[in-house]
């Protein structure tokens, strides 16, 4: 409060030094694009231009005035340049005081005459335009009324959606694939801003595909998009910096009205805890979508309780957590209790609360015992399977469960978790008999007391995972011993096994060992985790096709087949076996892909400035960015390979955005990494470039481009690269 004071004495002293100012207080503007800055004062003397901007943020954190602020006439766009800033300094930290808010006053040059309105401008943090220099002018309210075109416009495409949505989110329709629509209108957008897109990050977390989606701006504020859907989901779309949430459904068309206000208001937080409430929606699921604006599960800062649960235990961490989860789940009824919400909303607020707790509990075990031995081991952990229970309390089994937008993190950390990591799978890979029912079942053969002792250890080891601990027990170490004397007992009937059951082929074997885990994980499931067959694993089954069909059975159409149709078996949902199906299908298509050329479209526009360079030359393109550290490894890691292949006439492309490299740290990496086809486009442009590619935020995708610009595989991976390149020199 003395600083402000200070400042506010210092700006009266020196007004009084001026005998002719003109002051405009709370100036009129037509738009602005921060949420941050806003103009209280505009002081017009002789000598000087002075703008008092109030600044409101989340408090203890902090803000910046970037170098060089100007503010600029908006008819002519002449430019003037801040002199001087009273209360902080340019380009450098200013932190908020416990109130949030604090006011500067910024120094320009002495405006002409002729100036009516002039526009604020800073580097990289937006603007604030049409400042009106008339005192007498004041902000009037912004009408909320939708203008009767674009409502007319609204309710013309609401009218053509015919399907109906779901009644029950245990219907057999639930997983379908089909398109849906989200439409709206944007109040108080202004092309100003400096974007005409939006988008819309689609994903199928059941098989992996990405399916981003460029959300076109009209210059009145109407907004359309088309996306493919798999299954009713929360999805989000990004405004500039800004996601906002909106639930749809296969096939539904929605109408959403967002008030930009509410979006700058948004942009003053940074804990990721705002609330969108003021959205209209229209459409069948437009119920649904309202009803989740009325109510926010409470959310446990993870980051805070790692700082609170430093150095204790895994088991004092989970009971931290699981008091939070309860008192959670009880302030969740007593406010659904409160409100008359659909049924849809109640079930999919509870699963969000129970989503949310159960991914910090797993990413906690797994934080907590990743680097074992390795300084600083603050979380002790002891091998417990009970610590798994809370699994119990997650709707495994209900197709609701998918909705979320955490989902796609429970299913990672449910399919990589330690247990299933440490899964034994080594016993359980065979050929259509193991050694042992050769022996006993189909010769005859008499177990001995040692055999059966040793066919116990088996059958207990394969029920559970592999831990380093287990691997390095006693019992562990008495079970291999056991195992050489079985086969040294029994030497004698190897070759007639071998015989009669052949090793199979490399394509079998790699198919058995991915059954031999699936294998091995249900028999965790059942007895480590004490959980039935369920939908999540089903799920995490299909998961894990993607990687095994494009790297492992290439090309092996029948072997793979065969795998999908052994591991439909042990699947119950019917959507899901679908979704499967649908993976297998896009991986192996009927004919061999062939070299495609661009379709048309602003993406395919975009690409071909981008090739046209190097065109008659096979291209790769890549995407990377200075704010992106894997991407820059990539590159230097691939840094030979690069060399090596330059020389055979390849070039290599590199794509960044004016939003993940700044322009200082994008010369620097440039000339770093020696790129020298390196491109910088606008983060609109990029967008049209995912939408084409299905790319990726940072995508380590590669797209290899023959000699005529044809596109000859648009799914590269840097970490496949080099036996892509040796397989596409060969082509050329």
């Amino acid at each position: 409060m003395k600083r402000q004071l200070l400042v506010i004495l210092l700006v009266t002293f020196t007004s009084a030094l001026f005998s002719q100012t003109l002051t405009i207080h709370d100036p009129f503007y037509e738009a602005t694009f921060t949420g941050v800055k806003h103009v209280r004062k505009i002081e017009l003397t002789d000598v000087e231009t002075r703008l008092h901007i109030h600044c409101t943020f989340e408090p203890k954190w902090w803000i910046k005035f970037q170098e060089k602020p100007f503010i600029q006439d908006s008819d002519t766009g002449e430019k003037y340049y801040c002199t001087k800033i009273i209360g902080g300094e340019f380009d450098k930290e200013i932190f908020m005081p416990a109130s949030g808010d604090s006011t500067f006053v910024l120094i320009f040059p002495k405006l002409k005459n002729t100036v009516k309105r002039i526009d604020y401008w800073e580097k990289n943090e937006g603007a604030i335009f049409g400042l009106s220099l008339d005192p007498n002018r004041k902000k009037t309210q912004a009408s909320r009324e939708v203008p009767v075109e674009v409502q007319q416009w609204l309710n013309q495409e609401l009218a053509k959606a015919k399907k109906k949505p779901l009644v029950s989110y245990s219907s057999p329709d639930f997983f379908n694939r089909d398109s849906s629509r989200l439409i709206g209108y944007l109040r108080g957008y202004d092309r100003r801003f400096g974007f005409n897109t939006a988008m819309i990050y689609s994903r199928n977390d059941i098989t992996g595909e990405e399916f981003p989606a460029v959300v076109t701006i009209y210059e009145d504020g109407r907004f359309e998009a088309a996306t493919p859907m798999f299954y009713p989901e929360i999805r989000y779309i990004t405004f500039s910096r800004t996601s906002i949430p909106f639930y749809n459904e296969p096939g539904q068309t929605l109408s959403m009205i967002v008030n930009w206000e509410e979006i700058l208001t948004s942009s003053r937080t940074r804990n990721g805890t705002f609330h969108f409430k003021d959205l209209q929606f229209n459409g069948t699921t437009a119920g649904i979508n309202q009803d989740l604006t009325q109510v926010k599960p409470k959310e446990l800062s993870y980051t805070k309780l790692l700082k609170v649960m430093e150095g204790k235990s895994l088991d004092a961490f989970k009971d931290s957590v699981l008091n939070f989860w309860n008192e959670s789940e009880n302030q969740l009824e007593r406010d659904l209790n409160n409100k008359n919400l659909t049924e849809q909303a109640k079930t999919i607020l509870r699963n969000q609360l129970d989503i949310a707790n159960a991914v910090t509990l797993l990413n906690y075990v797994d934080r907590a015992i990743a680097r074992p031995g390795q300084p600083p081991n603050l979380y002790p952990f002891s091998e417990d399977k009970s610590y798994y229970d809370f699994l119990k309390r997650l709707p495994i089994n209900s197709q609701s469960i998918v909705i979320s937008p955490q989902f796609s993190f429970l299913i990672n950390r449910f399919e990589f978790n330690r247990p299933f990591r440490n899964a034994r799978i080594s016993d359980v890979v065979s050929v259509e008999k193991s050694f042992d029912q050769y022996l006993f079942s189909e010769l005859g053969l008499t177990p001995t007391d040692k055999d059966r002792k040793y066919l116990f250890q088996k059958r207990t080891l394969e029920s559970f995972p592999l831990t380093p601990a287990r691997k390095n027990s006693e019992s562990y170490q008495e079970y291999l011993s056991n195992s050489k004397k079985f086969e040294k007992r029994y030497n004698k009937y190897l070759d007639g096994y071998f015989a009669k059951y052949p090793k199979p082929k490399e394509a079998a074997i790699i198919s058995l060992t991915a059954l031999g885990k699936w294998h091995a994980r249900d028999s965790i499931l059942h007895s480590y985790f004490d959980l039935p067959p369920n939908l999540l694993q089903d799920i995490a089954k299909v998961r894990s096709l993607r990687s095994l069909f494009e790297n492992q059975l290439k090309n092996q159409n029948e072997e793979a087949l065969k795998h999908l149709n052994t591991l439909q078996k042990s699947m119950a949902n019917k959507g899901i076996i679908n979704e499967s199906n649908a993976l297998f299908r896009s991986i192996y298509h009927d004919t061999p892909t062939a070299a495609y050329a661009l379709p048309a479209g602003k993406g395919s526009e975009i690409f071909q400035r981008i090739i046209d360079a190097n065109k008659g030359k096979m291209q790769l393109v890549s995407f990377w960015g200075t704010k992106c550290e894997s991407c820059i490894n990539v590159i230097k890691r691939n840094k030979t390979l690069i060399n090596k292949y330059s020389a055979k006439k390849m070039s290599f492309i590199f794509v960044t955005t004016d939003e993940w490299s700044p322009e200082s740290d994008y010369n620097k990496y440039v000339k770093e990494l020696g790129l020298k086809n390196s491109y910088r486009i606008s983060k609109e442009d990029y967008g049209y470039l995912q939408e084409l590619f299905k790319l990726h935020t940072y995508s380590s995708t590669v797209i290899a481009v023959d000699k005529k610009g044809k596109i000859v595989d648009d799914k590269i991976k840097t970490y496949n690269l080099e036996a892509r390149l040796v397989e596409l020199t060969k082509k050329q």
